[in-house]
């Protein structure tokens, strides 16, 4: 679940820089995947047939049966990107409560901290950044 979720975070992050590239579809996904603002009809239409477009599988099908972009990303956020406050609560305790190991080097127990807080700010965590 982790890596699926790190999948589309990183997926989300190159189509944003994709959109940042004209001023019409600028800023569109800056509050993705918390929210998404309204958009206009033609620029929907154009981000719907650039997600159709990039992507392959299940997410084709599931861009394919939206009516809208918009319908579309939050299809897309619900299957692949989907954090419950549960999944939050627990990776942070699963932060805080990191111990060193009675053997374990300084490094591996850093290397460990340092994975973990990516998955934290991965499902949302605003604490750790």
């Amino acid at each position: 679940v982790h890596i699926r979720r790190e999948k589309f975070s990183t997926w989300i992050i190159d189509l944003r820089n994709i959109l940042s590239t004209h001023h019409k579809t600028a800023g569109i996904l800056d509050s993705y995947p918390e929210s998404l603002g309204s958009l206009d009809p033609v620029i929907d239409r154009a981000l719907q047939t650039l997600l159709f477009s990039t992507t392959t599988g299940m997410t084709k099908r599931l861009i394919s049966s939206a009516s809208s972009a918009s319908k579309a990303l939050y299809d897309l956020r619900r299957n692949f990107g989907q954090t419950s406050h549960f999944d939050v609560h627990r990776e942070r305790l699963k932060m805080m409560n990191m111990r060193q190991e009675h053997n374990e080097k300084a490094s591996e127990f850093l290397r460990r901290i340092r994975k973990q807080m990516d998955i934290c700010l991965t499902v949302g965590c605003k604490d750790f950044n």
